[in-house]
């Protein structure tokens, strides 16, 4: 191995961007390193964005090259020297100790191996040392989900007046009223929006569009956020000061930090995941419910519902026949 690609060094300096009403402004990544340092060594900057735009060209999800990014930029800050497999096992068990998930932890490893799966594409070493590096075990838990009632506790923590008070509640409800993936959130386009109808236009996977509709409270939402709106020449309805697409890194930080203050652990997905069960539970027919998750085929969410209907089946089915309730 070339171990001159190994080596990086690291300016302790990093620049936040921040708003004037005690929001972290959601910084596209390109622009600014969420949470980490910003690398000086110009032969390193150069190998990872080459590494991004490689992503890129072969299609992967901006979702996918985001986390590519934001970790590799954190095992970096973490290894400002050589470092091999036992290193970054260590680093792994480390952050898994201190409390992150296996299933978060694993992003480290996928971006190392991919990473150096490249320079070994390039030429630029020999093998790539990380290959056949395992992922932490991930345990098979049931998901949690989020009630209505909680969910409105989120949403009544965050202030009524000032930009980035409205943007984000404005951006969590359309999230729980529709349903709709971070990604296709942060995509949403003014030209999208049609007030009179209650609808959205959502570019989704495959890069497939749908229309959503959505309720009469996010409507006010809507219409509040759009009378604020700052105007920077962006297509997107939310986005950053500079116009810039809004970072699903920073924009869950914004969540974990609101839901902390109502004792709720909350992230894009499980809102997402929470709306999905309650319309479900509530009997929304399945192809209703595919065309708003924007899934690819009705038996995709067919199980998703059947996961759903087990569960709560299991505990109707046990209460009713509780061998404890027979003693």
């Amino acid at each position: 191995m070339c171990r001159r690609y190994l080596s990086w060094q690291i300016n302790k300096k990093c620049h936040p961007a921040e708003s004037n009403c005690g929001h972290t402004d959601f910084q596209s990544v390109d622009k600014t390193a969420v949470d980490s340092q910003q690398l000086t060594n110009p032969r390193y900057t150069d190998l990872l964005q080459n590494f991004l735009q490689d992503c890129r060209f072969r299609g992967l999800s901006e979702r996918t090259i985001e986390d590519y990014e934001y970790y590799l930029n954190r095992i970096f800050k973490r290894f400002t020297s050589d470092f091999g497999k036992n290193d970054l096992k260590a680093f792994v068990l480390s952050e898994v100790q201190r409390g992150l998930s296996p299933a978060t932890a694993n992003h480290y490893i996928r971006g190392v191996k991919a990473f150096f799966s490249y320079l070994v594409e390039e030429g630029l070493i020999d093998t790539n040392p990380f290959l056949k590096l395992s992922l932490v075990k991930e345990p098979q838990v049931h998901k949690p989900v989020l009630t209505p009632t909680q969910v409105g506790r989120l949403l009544a923590i965050i202030p009524e007046e000032g930009y980035f008070n409205v943007r984000d509640k404005t951006m969590i409800a359309i999230l729980w009223d529709t349903a709709i993936r971070a990604k296709e959130l942060f995509g949403l386009t003014l030209s999208g929006v049609d007030i009179a109808n209650n609808t959205l236009k959502v570019n989704g996977k495959g890069n497939k569009d749908r229309v959503v509709p959505f309720g009469r409270k996010t409507k006010k939402l809507i219409i509040k956020y759009l009378k604020i709106r700052r105007d920077n020449g962006s297509p997107l309805l939310f986005c950053t000061d500079s116009g810039q697409r809004i970072n699903h890194h920073n924009f869950q930080r914004t969540l974990y930090k609101f839901g902390k203050k109502v004792g709720l652990h909350v992230h894009p997905h499980l809102i997402r995941h929470s709306a999905a069960t309650f319309l479900a539970k509530a009997e929304m027919p399945a192809t209703h419910l595919q065309l708003l998750l924007g899934h690819s085929s009705l038996a995709v969410t067919q199980r998703y519902i059947n996961q759903i209907v087990n569960q709560e089946g299991l505990q109707i089915s046990h209460r009713r026949l509780s061998p404890g309730d027979r003693i």
